[in-house]
């Protein structure tokens, strides 16, 4: 999906002119943010595309990714690199999507074992959780890519 189709998407949901008013522009450039910004058109560079010029500038510089996500009350977790058509074989994927979700559980009942979280804990909480996240994402997309059927 293009920039300016998922801004025309959330234009749907979101009036334009109290978005407008809330940038301090006219309504008629925030209406050309859900155009194509190509030569000849009458739609303009829209922000997301300027964050995403902005991301290639920065070689997709993750800390800014990570503060639009916690600014919009979200986290950002990168997908794994997944080689997509080569033969691998699920089952040692499934195990080891496993051991972390263990990981995971043992880090939570540790956490939670005295009644308090502490800010350390909460750090190796959220670092456990990305890895398994992470884990979980490579095993499903192995299962997309059919790795099942070597089972």
């Amino acid at each position: 999906m293009n920039s300016h189709d998922v801004l025309r998407d959330v234009f749907e949901r979101v009036n334009v002119k109290s978005v407008a008013a809330g940038m301090g522009i006219k309504p008629p450039t925030v209406y050309k943010w859900a155009q194509p910004a190509n030569p000849g058109d009458s739609g303009v560079i829209n922000p997301l595309d300027r964050i995403k010029k902005l991301l290639d500038c920065t070689d997709n510089d993750a800390a800014i990714v990570q503060w639009i996500c916690a600014e919009a009350g979200g986290y950002f977790a990168e997908n794994p690199q997944v080689r997509h058509g080569s033969p691998t074989a699920l089952l040692p994927k499934a195990s080891k999507a496993m051991e972390k979700c263990s990981v995971l559980l043992g880090v939570i009942s540790q956490v939670i074992e005295d009644g308090k979280v502490t800010r350390e804990e909460s750090v190796r909480l959220r670092t456990e959780w990305e890895r398994t996240k992470s884990i979980m994402e490579s095993f499903v997309i192995s299962c997309e890519d059919g790795d099942f059927k070597q089972v």
